[in-house]
């Protein structure tokens, strides 16, 4: 007796039900999955633990140091201040020597507006002086006219 349309349709459809079931123990894939995340909880927690002996060692072992700094340290770099002028320098040379790899364009418009902004930054005085000079210039200049 040869099967009809009817056992061979619900012959398929067993099959895809079988095929799309999920064994009682888990897919083949669920042991891989569970040892990978044990494994991931298992480095967390030593990482955790590592990192917790390091500071504490490290807090441990500075302390000393930090609470009696050595005799002469401290006269090292006693009013030690960066001239404005080399801030300003190193700023907009640092700006250049990366715009540089952009091309031309890049390179003027990035110095260019990095050196008005630094420069009001770290010379205000010098930009309050020409602004009132500017000014007291355009007013003589407009008065005559």
């Amino acid at each position: 007796m040869e099967p009809t349309m009817g056992t061979a349709g619900q012959g398929i459809l067993k099959r895809a039900e079988e095929i799309l079931t999920v064994p009682a123990g888990g897919t083949p894939l669920r042991p891989l999955i569970t040892a990978a995340r044990e494994s991931a909880q298992s480095l967390i927690t030593q990482t955790n633990s590592g990192v917790r002996d390091l500071a504490e060692t490290v807090t441990n072992e500075i302390t000393d140091q930090v609470v009696k700094p050595p005799k002469g340290f401290d006269d090292v770099l006693s009013g030690a201040q960066i001239r404005p002028d080399l801030k300003f320098a190193a700023i907009v040379g640092l700006t250049a020597l990366v715009s540089s790899r952009f091309g031309a364009r890049s390179l003027v418009r990035n110095t260019t507006v990095v050196s008005l902004i630094s420069g009001i930054a770290i010379f205000p005085d010098s930009v309050a002086k020409s602004v009132s000079t500017l000014s007291s210039k355009v007013t003589s200049t407009l008065g005559r006219g």
